[in-house]
């Protein structure tokens, strides 16, 4: 019974606790943190919410510098925003993750200045190897494999592979002008770089004066200091030799201290200058007493030039091309004092096979060179291609002297390249390419030297029907007062394919002009007694650019003349043994009939004065060398 009371006693209590509770107010925030720090004294408030980081800041990318990428992050863009591709344009766009790109603001250039273009994505993805872009503007393999140094931004190629934001313009007509239009190439990359300058020698040492040399400062900083023996030195201002002197001898260096022009006065009176060209390759001229003339063009060719004894004032060059001798024979002329040599045919054909040459085949016929092995034909491919098919001899013969002349550029080249081999311990920095880019021999241009080819096929064929009229026993060479205007300033020879290395000037800068390149002559009057205005049409990667304008000496431009009318007669020879085979039609039988003015024996001892020439210049190249050293 008692117990049973003490279990009624102790619910009713507990009902009792359970009421209060339920009935009591609910307590304050306040009282409740009040009440928690209370019973709970090392727990702290809860933390507030962290603040929104302020958008990154881009700066400009530092090559060579890796970046860790932070992860993805999803934003939402604003409503009015637009999308930016790749290429910075705006506009639709597949791309839904904002966090493959990032958006820069207009940098600036390698040049310095701010550019204009809209704000270009940069990629952030994964570290990938990316085609590195070449001088010429080709895609090459790199070795970079930081993403911040590569954008996806490219520039934009040229037709004629050059790297640019627009295409090159076609050649414009100067008024009064009518020589054909040029074409760019239109191909990427098939050209081939073409080297011509060097940077300066390695450590080149500045000039140390002789103990006992005067200075006298000139103009620009340089000085001019005079020794003993007649020596004299002109030096930069940086105090490097530009010009060297002494009694018989006169040099000037190019700026990485190599000859670049040099002559030298022998006891006998013979003079020899020595000229290294813009392109490499070296020219040597002797002239000689008794009116002997020694030229060398590179090592392995050049002439020997006699007077023959017969009236007329006739002179015989024997050349020289890879150990095997040929003789041309010209007739020397002046015109306002200028001395210029006329070519003079060996031999003449009949009438009626120039004919055959000159008026169009019965039908265009095909025909294979077999240049395909040869070097120089692989080399120049971008530059020349022959023409598919020949309605006429005209045009096979232009192709015939084109590939003459590149086989000639080419020899040049490998000369250079021997050049600089043989002084490698004394550079070795590399060859640098030029900015120029090679224009290809369109089909307009080689069909208005075809025409040209054919009008001096005119000439041959009416010279051919005269009889030969040698000049009687007391003819006397032509003199300055008895001008003959040359065959290159005829009003009907515009075209000229150039046939040596040739430096010129160009808007007060020089360039150089290499077999094989073609010029237009725009000008009929002399320029300084001497030099008549050409345009360039087409050229080579590296020489001077199409469509710029120069002048050229009158003598130089008749030697191009004499070399076009040496090689058509070449390739008339090359026609008259082969027509009816591989390809060419048949035609009349040439009939060659020789020409007395225009044959002499060859010089028996030219090979070995050409090699003599070449050592004395390389003897006096090394003495001039040292003589710049202050020694």
């Amino acid at each position: 019974m008692n117990s049973r009371k003490s279990s009624d006693k102790i619910w009713m209590t507990l009902l009792v606790l359970l009421l209060a509770l339920l009935v009591a107010p609910a307590p304050s925030g306040a009282e409740q943190d009040k009440k928690e720090k209370e019973n709970h004294p090392s727990k702290t408030s809860a933390p507030p919410p962290k603040p929104v980081p302020p958008p990154r800041q881009v700066r400009p990318v530092t090559p060579n510098v890796q970046r860790t990428n932070p992860p993805p992050t999803h934003v939402q863009p604003p409503a009015n925003a637009t999308t930016v591709r790749p290429s910075g344009g705006a506009g639709p766009s597949t791309r839904t993750n904002p966090s493959e790109f990032k958006f820069e603001k207009p940098k600036d250039r390698p040049s310095g200045g701010m550019g204009a273009n809209p704000p270009t994505a940069v990629h952030e993805g994964p570290a990938t190897t990316y085609p590195a872009v070449r001088p010429s503007g080709g895609a090459g393999p790199s070795t970079r494999t930081n993403p911040s140094e590569s954008k996806f931004e490219k520039p934009m190629v040229r037709p004629s592979g050059g790297a640019g934001t627009n295409p090159p313009t076609a050649v414009h007509e100067r008024p009064g002008a009518s020589y054909p239009a040029v074409r760019p190439s239109g191909g990427v990359g098939t050209n081939p770089p073409t080297a011509v300058h060097r940077g300066p020698l390695v450590n080149r040492p500045a000039f140390r004066p002789p103990p006992n040399a005067t200075r006298a400062a000139t103009p620009g900083g340089g000085a001019t200091y005079r020794g003993g023996k007649g020596q004299q030195w002109t030096v930069d201002r940086n105090n490097h030799v530009t010009g060297f002197s002494r009694p018989g001898m006169q040099a000037n260096f190019r700026p990485d201290g190599r000859v670049h022009s040099l002559q030298v006065t022998r006891p006998d009176h013979s003079v020899m200058t020595v000229n290294h060209g813009l392109r490499g390759g070296r020219q040597t001229v002797a002239v000689r007493p008794g009116g002997v003339r020694v030229v060398t063009y590179g090592r392995n060719r050049g002439f020997v030039e006699r007077p023959l004894t017969r009236p007329g004032g006739y002179i015989s060059r024997t050349y020289v091309v890879g150990g095997r001798p040929y003789v041309h024979v010209y007739r020397p002329y002046y015109y306002h004092g200028v001395h210029y040599y006329r070519y003079v045919p060996a031999y003449y054909y009949r009438p009626v096979f120039y004919w055959w040459a000159f008026n169009p085949w019965p039908r265009p016929v095909v025909f294979t060179w077999g240049w395909g092995p040869d070097p120089w034909y692989g080399y120049y491919g971008g530059y020349f291609a022959p023409s598919p098919v020949y309605p006429t001899a005209a045009l096979w013969l232009t192709d015939f002297l084109l590939a003459e002349n590149l086989r000639l550029a080419y020899q040049a080249r490998k000369d250079k390249e021997r050049e600089y081999q043989e002084q490698r311990e004394e550079a070795a920095t590399p060859e640098v390419q030029t900015s120029s880019t090679e224009v290809t021999l369109t089909p307009e241009v080689k069909a208005a030297i075809a025409e040209e080819v054919r009008q001096q096929l005119a000439a041959e064929q009416a010279a051919a029907a005269q009889p030969s009229q040698p000049p009687g026993p007391n003819a006397l060479p032509p003199t300055a007062g008895n001008e003959v205007a040359p065959a290159a300033l005829d009003p009907n020879q515009r075209m000229f394919v150039v046939s040596e290395n040739l430096d010129v000037m160009e808007g007060g800068q020089p360039c150089a002009l290499t077999p094989g390149d073609v010029i237009y002559r725009t000008g009929d009057n002399l320029i300084d007694g001497d030099k008549v205005a050409v345009n360039v049409l087409t050229s080579k990667a590296g020489d001077c650019p199409a469509n710029s304008a120069t002048e050229i000496d009158v003598s130089v431009l008749q030697e191009m003349h004499n070399q076009f009318r040496e090689q058509i007669d070449a390739g008339l020879q090359t026609l008259a043994k082969n027509q009816g085979q591989n390809g060419l039609p048949s035609g009349p039988p040439p009939g060659a009939v020789a020409v007395p003015e225009g044959t002499a024996p060859p010089d028996p001892d030219a090979g070995s004065e050409l090699t003599q020439q070449q050592q004395e210049a390389d003897q006096a190249e090394g003495e001039a060398q040292e003589g710049s050293d202050g020694s």
